[in-house]
């Protein structure tokens, strides 16, 4: 079949149709009255273009049920393959979609967590310094005072090497 129609189908509706269109009946004695077969003709044209219509698209029909049917009885692997290949290849897009979307969230969080290391880091540091400033003061102080005996001192105030360490 070609575009769904068989050709010697064709050629019959083609002989109907010319059949219709050039065929002109004798008038003989005792025959048919020509008015007639010419009314009958005008009637029945109609139908037979609306049948030829129909059978068209029954015969594009079967062709395709038999297109299936043969495609059901012997399953095609490249078919399958090809369907396959799509649906991996749209998981596959869709996985580097997620990995990108997810790479780019653990960049922005690891530049958050390294912000906020920066600020802890730099707490830290601005405390110690406080904190050594507040025991040489302390430790000033202390020995600033007379009433302590000198030999208990450094148990009070310890050592004046004595600084916070990282």
């Amino acid at each position: 079949m070609t575009n769904g129609t068989d050709p010697a189908l064709r050629a019959k509706h083609t002989w109907v149709e010319d059949f219709l269109r050039t065929t002109v009946f004798d008038v003989v004695v005792g025959g048919y009255d020509r008015d007639q077969v010419d009314v009958y003709l005008e009637y029945i044209q109609p139908r037979i273009a609306e049948y030829q219509n129909d059978i068209a698209e029954l015969e594009q029909q079967l062709e395709r049920l038999q297109q299936l049917l043969r495609e059901c009885a012997e399953p095609s692997y490249a078919g399958l393959g090809r369907r396959a290949r799509l649906l991996l290849q749209f998981a596959e897009e869709e996985a580097g979609a997620i990995i990108a979307a997810a790479d780019q969230e653990a960049e922005a969080i690891r530049a958050a967590a390294n912000r906020y290391a920066e600020r802890i880091q730099a707490d830290l540091d601005r405390q110690r310094t406080e904190l050594n400033a507040t025991l040489a003061r302390l430790h000033a102080v202390l020995t600033e005072i007379p009433s302590i005996d000198p030999d208990r001192a450094p148990m009070i105030t310890g050592s004046p090497d004595r600084q916070v360490r990282a």
